[in-house]
């Protein structure tokens, strides 16, 4: 319990540790950091390309792809995931890669807990055009992939958010 906290999934609210459930406002925080810490992974993956990190990172958009041609919805979060865990351990900067471990957690596990709103196929695509980038070693290109995607996945996060509420008002 103790990890997840430091995570960011669980919280401490009155003694008793619940779940995180992120606010709009939390969204919008978290990903304006992410932004700024996936910029300066993706460029620094990308000026540290090598055949090998080629290699795993395109191993890696297959079994996304794979798992969306499956409908394994489990599989295909866990291989954006690691996708974007190899980018952040090709950019061989460790201060950087644990801030962005630190808090991804929240930000999957909404992901995850919202799976039936997700835009699958635009999500693979989006990795499509990122690996591409990165692979090619083309910096500019990377960094401008990455904010698509980032920016994306802020508007998908806060229309699942919203999506979520109006839910939670008509049930009650």
């Amino acid at each position: 319990l103790l990890e997840l906290e430091k995570e960011g999934l669980i919280v401490v609210k009155f003694g008793v540790r619940r779940v995180v459930e992120l606010s709009e406002y939390d969204i919008r925080e978290l990903y304006q950091v992410r932004l700024i810490l996936e910029k300066a992974a993706v460029e620094l993956a990308t000026q540290n390309t090598s055949p090998e990190n080629r290699m795993a990172l395109s191993m890696k958009l297959q079994e996304m792809e794979e798992a969306f041609a499956r409908k394994d919805i489990h599989t295909f979060i866990r291989n954006d995931l690691e996708t974007h865990l190899l980018i952040w351990s090709q950019s061989n900067n460790n201060r950087l890669l644990n801030m962005l471990k630190s808090m991804v957690g929240p930000i999957f596990m909404f992901m995850a807990t919202n799976a039936e709103y997700y835009p699958w196929k635009e999500t693979v695509e989006l990795h499509q055009d990122l690996v591409t980038a990165i692979n090619s070693g083309n910096t500019y290109r990377s960094v401008k992939s990455i904010e698509r995607h980032i920016n994306s996945a802020l508007h998908l996060s806060l229309s699942m958010s919203q999506k979520r509420k109006v839910l939670a008002l008509s049930q009650n």
